[in-house]
């Protein structure tokens, strides 16, 4: 006579499915984590005190007055 393999009762059946679905959901937040880091190093705002700048953000004789002048009266609706 042949023996039956003993079923699988609820909680070996959960670790059964639970196991690789944990393991896939570590690797995609592992891989998501590391093309992340890597593109905020490519895409590093410049600081203003950074030497490599080799122009400012405002011209000199630009004062605030002249900025927002010019950020409100561009466009179509001005």
């Amino acid at each position: 006579p042949t023996q039956k393999p003993p079923a699988l009762g609820p909680v070996a059946f959960a670790a059964l499915i639970a196991g690789p679905v944990c393991v896939v959901c570590f690797l995609m937040v592992t891989v998501f984590y590391i093309c992340h880091s890597r593109s905020v190093i490519h895409h590093r705002v410049p600081n203003e005190e950074d030497p490599s700048m080799d122009h400012p953000f405002i011209t000199v004789g630009t004062t605030l007055k002249d900025l927002i002048y010019d950020m409100t009266t561009s466009g179509s609706g001005s």
